[in-house]
């Protein structure tokens, strides 16, 4: 028996292959974590953003007891050196984490700090930003983020709150004279606050 044309297209149709589910698409949260699962953080600038780069002229969201860009040098003694830490500023190599007695730590590179980190379980006596505490749940952390002026950078960080992902507000921050910063806030597995900091973009 003979198929006429438009049978043979049905029969093709009906035997061709299921199509494929769509393929969701890429994250585009200004914070994550590498495809090694090392924890290193991805952060796309915000640059091209209203309200950044942002003048923490109140300082709240200020960390530690130090500034970024410190030089090594220029830290007390009293700083404990974790192991590894490596320095020698005469040959340009410096490589160290440092923490203070309120257990906030400290990362340098030659530059001077490049990043100013509090963990949960082990800065239990240091003072956070916007009066945030430990094992803050995100709507508490949405509440302290009510302290930051209204804007885009608030905005935003509300945003990735409600996206149910950590936050960072790219390199945006500016304390004094200094290069813009990030700071950003990690959530454990119960969605509560388990660490925040302040980094450069030190590539």
């Amino acid at each position: 028996m003979k198929l006429a044309p438009f049978a043979i297209v049905v029969l093709l149709s009906a035997c061709a292959a299921p199509s494929a589910p769509p393929v969701a698409a890429a994250s585009t949260s200004t914070l994550g974590v590498d495809s090694a699962g090392t924890g290193d953080r991805v952060e796309a600038s915000a640059a091209d953003r209203a309200d950044c780069p942002w003048r923490d002229t109140s300082g709240v969201l200020r960390l530690g007891r130090y500034a970024l860009e410190t030089p090594v040098e220029q830290l007390p003694a009293t700083l404990q050196r974790l192991p590894g830490c490596i320095v020698q500023p005469a040959g340009g190599v410096v490589d160290c984490e440092l923490r203070d007695s309120d257990g906030v730590a400290y990362l340098a590179d030659q530059q001077g700090l490049i990043r100013i980190e509090a963990r949960a379980g082990e800065a239990g006596d240091a003072v956070l930003p916007l009066g945030l505490r430990w094992g803050d749940t995100r709507d508490e952390v949405a509440a302290r983020l009510q302290a930051l002026p209204a804007g885009a950078l608030r905005d935003a960080l509300h945003a990735q709150l409600r996206a149910g992902g950590p936050l960072a507000t790219g390199f945006c921050v500016i304390h004094g004279a200094h290069d813009p910063a990030s700071w950003y806030i990690d959530f454990d597995a119960d969605g509560r606050l388990a660490r925040t900091g302040l980094r450069l973009n030190a590539g």
